[in-house]
């Protein structure tokens, strides 16, 4: 499957950092340029500065400041930023809450499934998008749920993402609502559905990917092809000895590969 794009993250400039004033504001000023030349952290104390003045940047009034200190903090990839950057998934700022979700997935820390979840249901489409990429970063199965309610999304690209992240989870019961979204009406979603019930295994979802075998895209039949040959069941065995008899040439290829390589 291809790389996921989670979205454009904006370039360090000094101009973003006019708005610090204070020692502290001065230090991850200072903090920023230094991650820009390539430079690394020193020692843990001096690192804890950093962080701590990265974090407290996230509060700054300049929109701007707060933009670039969330996106530093998931370059730093240090866990210490974890809850300010749980916080600013809070802020009044779309994109500030967009790259606090993005530094979340960055750091992949299990206390962000929750808030991630939470911001599955924000009014901004691409907030939802990055919170769905960043919880298939979490790798977490206790965020199934709120991924499988987001499937319903009316932003195809967060349906998308939701698809993907379910597949990350290495869960062994395939959600309904992934199932179902096999027959969704965008066929890059469907395609994505697809390969992650390649990932689980589950035979309940035999008879909805023995349908899709039938669909109008290319991509959508080779998924459900793949994803009935990691089915080690005999259902999905006999879907594979049916799909032999498709009109499709290319999917009776691709069932005939299957079948010799189970």
């Amino acid at each position: 499957m291809p790389d996921l794009v989670v979205g454009s993250w904006p370039t360090l400039a000094p101009a973003a950092l006019r708005g610090l004033r204070s020692d502290a504001r001065g230090m991850a000023r200072a903090e920023i340029a230094s991650m820009k030349s390539g430079s690394t952290r020193q020692d843990t104390a001096e690192s804890g500065r950093q962080i701590a003045a990265l974090v407290g940047a996230l509060g700054d009034a300049d929109v701007e400041v707060r933009r670039v200190a969330a996106h530093s903090l998931g370059q730093l990839e240090d866990r210490r930023a974890v809850p300010g950057l749980i916080t600013a998934l809070h802020d009044s700022d779309a994109d500030v809450r967009r790259q606090a979700a993005w530094s979340l997935g960055q750091l992949e820390d299990r206390r962000a499934v929750a808030p991630l979840g939470a911001a599955l249901t924000d009014a901004d489409p691409q907030l939802r998008q990055t919170a769905a990429w960043a919880l298939g970063q979490l790798e977490d199965p206790s965020a199934a749920p709120a991924l499988a309610a987001a499937l319903k999304d009316g932003d195809v690209e967060v349906r998308r993402k939701a698809a993907w992240a379910l597949g990350q989870l290495e869960l062994h019961v395939a959600p309904q609502a992934l199932v179902d979204a096999l027959t969704d009406r965008d066929a890059d979603v469907r395609r994505t559905a697809g390969w992650a019930l390649s990932q689980m295994e589950d035979p309940r979802a035999v008879p909805a990917l023995r349908a899709m075998l039938a669909d109008s895209d290319a991509g959508a039949r080779r998924n459900a092809i793949n994803a009935l040959s990691q089915i080690r069941d005999s259902s999905a065995m006999q879907a594979l000895i049916g799909a032999m008899q498709s009109k499709d040439a290319e999917v009776r290829r691709a069932a005939a590969r299957a079948l010799g390589e189970r």
